[in-house]
């Protein structure tokens, strides 16, 4: 499967050698923290302490990612509407406005 990240560095003409990978946030953080490498990685996804840890810096150019919210087809419409408002109100103020 190409992730995101790949077209990106293929959009680039970039290759990059991976030589470790990590399915867990917590071992992504401490093979880098070990200073085995660097990584691509959503930034909601680090936990508080993460600057005990690692650096991080913005992507640029900046990446955009589609957002999906997944649902049981039988959640409770009120709740997934409610989500859906919390979702929109986080990423308009992540924008500036």
């Amino acid at each position: 499967m190409r992730t995101n990240a790949c077209r990106m560095f293929q959009d680039f003409g970039v290759a990059p050698v991976v030589i470790l990978s990590a399915s867990d946030m917590a071992a992504l953080l401490a093979l880098v923290g070990a200073g085995r490498g660097l990584s691509i990685a959503p930034g909601l996804a680090f936990p508080a302490d993460w600057q005990r840890t690692v650096a991080r810096r913005p992507l640029e150019p900046r990446a955009r990612r589609p957002l999906l919210l997944l649902f049981s087809s039988s959640a409770e419409a009120t709740a997934v509407r409610a989500m859906c408002a919390a979702i929109r109100e986080v990423a308009t103020s992540l924008r500036g406005g």
